[in-house]
């Protein structure tokens, strides 16, 4: 196995993946696959110059006996979400630490004493949509994100990244979370006080209502008083939530094992990777390919229909590459399990294959293969658009990896609840 000493776009090592799902036949080709792919070394990488990722992935001789169980009962992936919202569940305040100093004078007894924000808010961001708010330039979404410790919350009001709203965490009244400005900045000045109550709206948790008791700093409160959406595409502990990468009309929604979740994201693209357990969700939205596959940057981009079709008829015609399909449905779409075995050929001297790159990248990278590998990765059929979603990890199951993607959505909007 050749080791590289340069790593992908998203810096950080994936290890071996389980790429197979189930159709309600078994393919004729299905056993010859397994074969392969389990004595095979599978190592796509993103390639940017000066930086490669080694990753290698293997389909697990294990899971041929569960695969053929599933075949057996004309499994399929689909839309799995919970029924209705349970009513909603409000979220236990946190207390001040006991002898703290408050961090404010002038406020109630037992208010401002600092502490950590719940669990609700600190296990990952939240996205909402927004009107134009006075004093606050924002965009269409805004943010709510915490530190790792959880005493501070901001409020993301723009593309950048840049907190404009910043506050502590402190004790406010009974099942309330309290919010005070210790700097200034987006309409609020140093002192301002808000009290606010938090309720779960769907029993997944992917929904919240912030509704404020009180703030002297009202441009925070229009900002915060309203109902936000999970999101999975910053630092996250996993379970339900959005990924805000493809466009303000298309939501890609999906439930994560539980984890310490990092991302990368750029326009139509994301790598949701949890390091602990050896974990990472690709999300492309219309990949493209290349007109020069074997040399070093994979030469001009070469734009593709964006259809299974046509993307299944671009990868065929990859140096040493053969697809073999199966027909799925993902989130009661179509789809295409794509197993992409390939061999050495004499017109390639690198061994190496660009395969493809997200269309709206600004750099030169692409996802690369080695000849003699093997690739799998699945394409869903989403209106007029294509999304190439892959599952990767050292012993990936089976079962696993039809679980998560049977939990895949897509929407035009965030997800929401009337209260």
């Amino acid at each position: 196995m050749t080791a590289f000493d340069h790593f992908d776009p998203f810096e950080r090592r994936i290890t071996e993946a389980i790429d197979e799902i189930a159709e309600a036949r078994r393919p004729e080709y299905l056993d010859a696959v397994l074969q392969r792919t389990a004595r095979t070394a599978q190592r796509p990488r993103w390639l940017f110059p000066e930086r490669w990722m080694h990753v290698n992935r293997k389909l697990l001789t294990t899971a041929t006996a569960t695969l053929v169980v599933v075949l057996a009962a004309g499994v399929y992936i689909g839309l799995r979400q919970p029924s209705g919202s349970g009513g909603p569940a409000s979220t236990p305040s946190p207390s001040g630490s006991p002898g703290a100093t408050p961090l404010a004078a002038g406020l109630p007894t037992g208010m401002g004493l600092p502490t950590n924000a719940p669990d609700t808010l600190r296990a990952a961001t939240w996205i909402a949509n927004a009107e134009p708010i006075p004093g606050l330039a924002n965009d269409a979404r805004i943010r709510i994100e915490t530190n790792p410790g959880g005493n501070e919350l901001w409020l993301e009001s723009g593309s950048t990244g840049t907190p404009t709203i910043t506050s502590d965490v402190v004790s406010a009244g009974p099942g309330e979370i309290g919010l005070l400005s210790m700097v200034a900045g987006g309409g609020c000045q140093i002192g301002d006080f808000g009290r606010y109550q938090l309720t779960n709206l769907v029993p997944d948790g992917s929904v919240v209502n912030v509704s404020a008791t009180a703030d002297t700093c009202s441009t925070r409160m229009a900002a915060l008083a309203r109902q936000w959406a999970r999101a999975i595409d910053r630092q996250s502990q996993g379970g339900r939530g959005v990924v805000d990468a493809f466009g303000p009309d298309s939501v890609f929604l999906i439930t994560l094992p539980t984890g310490s979740y990092s991302t990368e994201t750029t326009p139509d693209s994301a790598s949701i990777h949890d390091s602990v357990k050896d974990r990472t969700l690709i999300i492309v939205k219309d990949p493209v390919g290349f007109t020069m596959p074997c040399s070093s940057d994979g030469g001009a981009r070469l734009p593709l229909v964006a259809n299974a079709k046509a993307f299944v008829a671009y990868l065929g015609t990859l140096p040493g590459f053969t697809v073999q399909t199966t027909d799925l449905t993902i989130d009661s779409r179509p789809a295409v399990l794509a197993t992409v075995p390939s061999v050495k050929t004499a017109d390639c001297p690198s061994g190496r294959v660009n395969e493809w790159a997200p269309s709206k990248q600004v750099t030169s990278g692409s996802w690369l293969l080695n000849q003699g590998e093997t690739d799998v990765l699945y394409l869903v059929e989403v209106g007029s658009d294509l999304y190439l979603l892959q599952w990767l990890g050292g012993d990936v199951s089976l079962v696993e990896t039809q679980a998560l993607l049977a939990t895949a959505n897509w929407s035009t909007s965030l997800p929401s609840l009337n209260p």
